[in-house]
């Protein structure tokens, strides 16, 4: 799944980095880690109305599908620990593998 983290509160103030390693922190503790693929750029409707342009971090987790709604439920945590109206949350259909090396005597011969 891809979560967008902001880099800003809603006034533009950066968030402090303690609280990004929080954020960080509980994906690991639930999920067993993630994944920073880089900031982008992300424009938003507020509920006022109001054009929010922000940057973002791209984080990629590993959730089974019966963990969705523990995914979920974090991310409205750290939307109000953020001060966020609504986070992005993407769930995609990739098959992930996490390979460790194989033993000595399984290694194919070049």
């Amino acid at each position: 799944m891809i979560v967008l983290v902001p880099l800003t509160f809603n006034d533009g103030s950066a968030i402090p980095r303690a609280i990004l390693d929080e954020v960080f922190e509980e994906l690991f503790v639930h999920f067993h880690g993630s994944t920073v693929r880089g900031t982008v750029d992300g424009t938003y409707r507020m509920q006022s109305g109001a054009k929010r342009v922000e940057k973002l971090l791209e984080v990629w987790v590993v959730v089974d599908s019966e963990d969705f709604p523990l995914l979920e439920a974090l991310v409205a945590r750290f939307c109000e620990k953020l001060g966020q109206e609504a986070m992005y949350v993407e769930r995609t259909g990739a098959v992930v593998k996490l390979i460790a090396p194989r033993p000595a005597g399984e290694r194919d011969h070049d």
